[in-house]
């Protein structure tokens, strides 16, 4: 990060300052310095200085060659009182702005000289010095004026620098650090929402209004993002509700039933009925479960390793072999001696097969069969699961063959419901790189062919 713009923020601001100050000084100055002159004009109307009253006596007494005077400070000239023309034709004609004035009936007329009090004149008229009657007095600026305005300068220019000193010192150098640390901050803030913010010509407030617009619309963008998800989080909610409301009612009812049952094997029947409502509930839940974590784009639905798809079959079978005997339903599975390894997310493809099998058991009749089948090529694998049950629609066989199907989403089925198992499927095979495909069975029923390729 550069740090030339901060200090040249941080120059900018003294040099202002100082001549901020500087030009203060000076027309304070000025100002006392010309009401002062204001004041010695006033006073020489009407308490003229030695030397004005020695120039005066001299015209009074030879008016024909009097020329007028000019001391360090002063310039002083005579006029006839009636004419108002000068007594000494190579002096200053009267100013005529003090003269109407005069005229107008004011005593002593002063005109100010704004530098310093540099040309401040002073008009009155003096009966005395006839017929030099009107006297014009021009002031200049004295030398020992010259000299405390100097040394007055000086010693303000002296305070002011130190008092500069002092306010970088104990203002400016704390403030262009906290502002440097800002833009560190800005900058962070920047690099984690993917926006660079400083070029080396930016100063550092450009770089944080830069940060807090940019830090104004992620905030914005993840407001919008809360509310989407909110909105999603709603409509699942309610997905959930409704995809468990029916399996519970339909344990209850089982459970009602149980207890009212006069024989054994209706009491079988019933307890059969029972474990499967709770299988289904319970893959349900583990369907749903997984479905938000995918959703939710959680590490744990994403972890891969090296699968043994082999016996992740046998596993699968095995724990639904109860549910199959309960229904009725003879499941069987082959599959080769050696392992038959592929990298894959082991939950989601374990959840996604168990769903095609659960699937193939609790849609099966009494009496049917359900057949798992794995056969290596060399290095490709075909695996198949067939089933003798009613099938599928051609409408449910379709959704199966849409892309854009979601986990959370489900599948649509015929009857407006959603098939959140076949999603997860779906999605699982994806995720490990399989190439699915779901069709009737020559006979009923329905079959599903997995293709891919093993790593040993």
């Amino acid at each position: 990060m550069s740090k030339e713009p901060s200090r040249s923020l941080s120059r900018r601001i003294i040099l202002l300052t100082a001549f901020f100050v500087f030009a203060t000084v000076l027309v304070v100055v000025n100002g006392v310095v010309v009401f002062r002159a204001r004041q010695r004009a006033v006073s020489i109307a009407s308490n003229a200085p030695v030397s004005v009253r020695r120039s005066l006596e001299q015209c009074a007494r030879d008016a024909s060659s009097w020329r007028h005077d000019q001391t360090s400070r002063l310039r002083i000239g005579a006029f006839d009182e009636n004419t108002f023309l000068p007594l000494d034709p190579t002096q200053d004609p009267i100013d005529p702005g003090l003269l109407q004035r005069l005229q107008q009936g004011e005593k002593a007329p002063v005109t100010l000289g704004f530098l310093w009090g540099q040309g401040t004149r002073v008009v009155w008229r003096d009966e005395t010095y006839r017929p030099c009657g009107i006297i014009q007095v021009e002031m200049g600026i004295r030398r020992a004026t010259v000299r405390n305005i100097g040394l007055t300068l000086l010693v303000a220019t002296l305070f002011a620098g130190i008092a500069i000193f002092a306010a970088y010192m104990l203002v400016m150098r704390p403030l262009e650090a906290r502002i440097r640390r800002l833009r560190v901050t800005a900058e962070t803030l920047g690099n984690e929402v993917g926006h660079a913010l400083a070029a080396r010509d930016v100063t550092d407030l450009d770089a944080i209004a830069s940060a807090l617009e940019i830090g104004i619309a992620a905030q914005r963008e993840a407001r919008a993002q809360l509310a989407l998800r909110a909105d999603r989080l709603e409509r699942h909610l309610f997905e959930v509700a409704h995809d468990l409301r029916t399996p519970l009612a339909a344990l209850q009812l089982v459970i009602e039933r149980m207890v009212e049952a006069s024989s054994a094997e209706q009491r079988r029947r019933f307890v059969a009925r029972a474990l499967t409502e709770h299988v289904y509930l319970t893959t349900l839940l583990d369907n749903l479960e997984l479905a938000t974590a995918i959703a939710a784009d959680l590490p744990t639905a994403h972890v891969e390793s090296n699968v043994d798809l082999n016996r992740l079959l046998e596993g699968v079978v095995s724990r639904f072999s109860l549910l199959a005997e309960q229904a009725g339903i003879e499941l069987a599975f082959s599959g080769p001696d050696e392992p038959v390894l592929l990298h894959a997310p082991l939950t989601l493809l374990e959840r996604g097969l168990g769903n095609i099998v659960h699937n193939a058991i609790r849609h099966g009749k009494s009496g049917g069969h359900v057949a798992v089948l794995l056969v290596t090529e060399g290095q490709r694998f075909v695996l198949t699961i067939e089933d003798d049950g009613p099938g599928m629609s051609d409408e449910l066989l379709e959704s199966l063959r849409q892309p854009k199907e979601t986990a959370l989403r489900g599948v649509a089925r015929a009857n407006g419901t959603r098939g959140l198992g076949l999603a997860v499927a779906n999605l699982a095979f994806a995720r490990a790189a399989l190439d699915v495909t779901y069709r009737r069975a020559s006979q009923s029923g329905l079959l599903v062919e997995i293709r891919g390729e093993h790593i040993g």
